[in-house]
């Protein structure tokens, strides 16, 4: 009996395609990670602002954090009354510190798997967009050698006219922005320039 094979995935069909790198070619094939096994936050967490966790909150550089990390352990390894004799009356409960760390490390934890996460399905999608983009290129160059010779090919192909012309749009717009910039640059150097 013939052994039967696997038809190529989407992925292993992609790979083959030309490449910028060895890595690019190899993270072609690899699966996103899927949306519903992204983990969600509590439905007890209440979102603050930026700008008022900026004012309200004392932060270490993260080269430190291992520094703070430290400090609360060699605190939390003392006996308090040992700590509150060395340090005086006035300092916070001793008790609290080793709270403070396992907290710390907790909530550190989750970051560092999402950033790698992030990073990765950043480049990912990077990838799946340049491989979308070349498509689509390639789609239009072909739109444009038809499109004066086939009737109503435009009517036909409204999503791809649509993407073309507002990239071609925000291209000249990017390009008169730039060129506004440096006429008042150039500008601002006469008026500097002049005596």
């Amino acid at each position: 009996m013939a052994k039967t094979t696997q038809p190529e995935t989407q992925a292993e069909t992609l790979v083959a395609q030309a490449s910028l790198n060895d890595n690019i070619a190899h993270n072609r094939a690899v699966s996103p990670i899927e949306a519903q096994t992204v983990p969600q936050m509590s439905p007890h967490y209440r979102a603050t602002d930026a700008a008022t966790r900026r004012k309200t909150l004392r932060y270490v550089d993260q080269e430190q954090r291992p520094e703070l990390y430290d400090v609360l352990a060699e605190i939390a390894g003392k006996p308090p009354d040992v700590v509150r004799a060395e340090l005086g009356d006035l300092i916070p409960d001793v008790r609290l510190a080793s709270p403070l760390l396992g907290r710390m490390k907790a909530t550190y934890a989750p970051i560092i798997q999402l950033q790698a996460a992030l990073a990765g399905s950043e480049e990912l999608d990077a990838i799946a967009q340049n491989d979308a983009v070349l498509f689509v290129e390639a789609l239009h160059e072909e739109y444009l050698h038809r499109v004066r010779k086939v009737a109503n090919l435009a009517q036909k192909y409204p999503a791809l006219v649509r993407f073309f012309e507002q990239r071609t749009g925000k291209a000249l717009a990017g390009r008169l922005a730039k060129a506004a910039e440096k006429a008042a640059a150039g500008g601002e150097t006469d008026k500097s320039g002049e005596k």
